[in-house]
């Protein structure tokens, strides 16, 4: 399955927002890609809790960051 979601942000800063994929238990995730502004981020498969410290961590210093 191959889910593609496009997202408008009309506000002048940066916002969080969540979304959940609907997905069951069974599913995994094999790959992950933000496109913001012409930039493109590529997710890297982590463990659930080093991945959240990791965004926590670049959401404070004002990174954009995506968590999934």
């Amino acid at each position: 399955m191959t889910l593609s979601q496009v997202y408008v942000n009309t506000r002048n800063s940066a916002i969080e927002t969540e979304y959940y994929f609907p997905a069951n238990d069974l599913g995994v995730f094999h790959s992950f890609k933000a496109i913001y502004q012409n930039r493109t981020v590529k997710g890297v498969i982590k463990k659930k809790e080093e991945a959240k410290k990791e965004y926590d961590e670049g959401i404070k210093k004002g990174h954009m960051m995506a968590y999934a």
